[in-house]
């Protein structure tokens, strides 16, 4: 009885009763539909479980930080770090009872400005050598001398504030700024704060840190697995009882929705059953957050795991022994898009302008990248005198606001008024950190228009042939570089959508992806599962 989802402390998740009836749901291909109620989780429940998560999930980053440290290029943050917070504008971020930084080899000196709520005592610690105590207050700054020559990991201790139920992470100090010294007379360089080790571990050697999260799942507590699972709903014991009950009468069951309790929940009661079992899990294999037991265990127990990406199956998959043969990620109607002169009016109409605009289409949050995309703009708007706007359009998430010149933020629009968006854009821009797929690119395509994407979201990587059909960036500057490309040559822009669309049409109708899920579905239940494993995405 869900009627919308959002993530709650990182971990958790909160939901909203939806007043939807089931017959409202039904559809000619659905037999039947019914609705279950959600058990209830009280938010001291909630926030006592997530604090011990948050301990749990800071030790982990700074044993995967520490794991990477040497294949960092540059110097920048390592584990002991909450999630990037923006305060007027700028980014900062909490530290744990412990933040560490990797420092590069060429840099002489540190410095960190931060703030915390009167006087308190920090151990700083350069590798392996005896901490240091320096005594600090309020809004601070401190220096720290490093040896050139060598890359250096500088931890930061302290003793946390303790977490409450409006916000259950125990709390270091507030990080406003980090910056280093390079050489003995260089100049000062700020590190930033939203690419840590992670976001570079990624672009440096994706397999190596898929590898690595891997490894910490595997030897991660079972009491934290559990506590996962507990808050990480919605759940409803009423529907897995349903399922257990009636599974029986089905020759096999479609499972889909990771990372969600509920679906570890049906898929245990399922393959309890003993009923063939294939999971849709929308997996983003390069995002920590995806990366539980309780996830690798249900992969393993199913018949086939749906993977939207080749890469992903053999580097992932394939090496966990599980069953993942490769699907389109999501699928396009051809009709919708036949009213397109239609559909383009009405969007000029609701947004007042004629004036060529780059489209953001998507929820608005800071995985999506949107603000990497605003700051690009930004600058393309100064260099060209203003001559192009930014759309963004999708649910607000984040709640931050959307500030700069030419930029137009609608939240969620109908359909109709999102079709007609993606008809008129001069490209679609998406810097999406990690998809399981990428299906507005698709949209884009059926519309006729070129995209940008970000390289090293690996499905972005994998759908989007650069050059061709897109253009594949991965830093600011070089997003710049591709709206200034596709602003000033609209004939390549038309080559790349008309690109881009017969590869849509060839590829990722729902008629193609229909026959590639019969095919799977058939080896399931043939009890061919190299057949299915073998399977790669094929054009219909």
């Amino acid at each position: 009885d869900v009627g919308h989802i959002s993530n709650a402390f990182h971990f958790a998740s909160a939901s909203e009763t939806t007043d939807t009836k089931p017959e409202q749901l039904f559809a000619p291909f659905l037999r039947e539909v019914r609705l279950f109620p959600s058990d209830p989780l009280s938010d001291e429940v909630m926030s006592t479980t997530v604090e011990r998560l948050w301990k749990v999930l800071m030790a982990e980053r700074r044993a995967l930080g520490r794991l990477g440290a040497a294949t960092m290029p540059t110097s920048c943050l390592l584990g002991g770090w909450y999630d990037v917070e923006i305060h007027d504008g700028v980014t900062q971020r909490w530290s744990s009872e412990q933040g560490e930084i990797h420092v590069a080899q060429d840099v002489s000196a540190l410095r960190v400005s931060g703030w915390h709520a009167g006087s308190f005592d920090m151990d700083v610690q350069i590798d392996d050598e005896p901490p240091t105590r320096v005594t600090l207050r309020d809004n601070f700054l401190f220096e720290l001398a490093l040896s050139l020559g060598r890359s250096q990991i500088v931890s930061l201790r302290l003793r946390t504030n303790r977490g409450s139920v409006q916000d259950p992470r125990d709390l270091g100090f507030l990080l406003k700024k980090l910056e280093v010294l390079p050489g003995r007379q260089g100049v000062w360089r700020t590190v930033p704060l939203d690419q840590g080790f992670d976001t570079l571990w990624r672009q440096v050697d994706s397999s190596a840190w898929i590898d690595a999260l891997a490894t910490v799942t595997d030897q991660r507590p079972e009491p934290a697995e559990e506590a996962f699972l507990t808050v990480r709903g919605p759940r409803s014991s009423a529907l897995v009882e349903y399922v257990r009950a009636s599974v029986g009468r089905y020759d096999v069951v479609l499972v889909q929705g990771i990372p969600f309790s509920l679906t570890v929940d049906v898929m245990r009661a399922v393959r309890d059953a003993g009923v063939p079992l294939v999971l849709l899990p929308h997996y983003h294999v390069d995002d920590a957050f995806y990366h539980w037991r309780q996830y690798y265990e249900s992969f393993a127990k199913a018949n086939a795991v749906l993977s939207f990406s080749n890469w992903v199956s053999e580097h992932f998959f394939a090496k966990r022994g599980i069953n993942a043969p490769v699907i389109a990620g999501g699928g396009i109607d051809p009709s919708e898009y036949l009213a397109r002169g239609t559909q383009l009016e009405r969007f000029r109409d609701f947004r007042g302008s004629d004036r060529p605009y780059f489209l953001v289409l998507g929820r608005k949050t800071a995985s999506k990248g949107y603000r990497t995309i605003i700051e690009a703009h930004q600058q393309l708007v100064v260099s060209r005198g203003g001559d192009v706007d930014l759309v963004l359009i999708g649910p607000d998430e984040d709640r931050q606001p959307v500030e700069g010149r030419d930029v137009h933020y609608y939240g969620r629009l109908s359909r109709e008024l999102m079709l007609g968006a993606l008809a008129g854009c001069v490209g679609l821009v998406t810097m999406s950190t990690s998809e399981s797929f990428g299906i507005v690119i698709v949209e884009a395509w059926m519309s006729g228009r070129p995209v940008i994407a970000n390289r090293r979201c690996l499905s972005f990587g994998e759908l989007v042939e650069d050059g061709e059909d897109g253009i594949l960036v991965g830093t600011t500057d070089e997003l710049i570089a591709a709206m200034r490309t596709l602003l000033e040559n609209p004939a390549r822009a038309g080559a790349m959508g008309d690109a881009g669309h017969r590869k849509a049409m060839e590829k990722y109708t729902w008629s193609a992806a229909a026959r590639r899920f019969h095919d799977i579905l058939t080896e399931v239940l043939d009890g061919g599962a190299e057949g299915a494993r073998a399977g790669a995405l094929v054009s219909a």
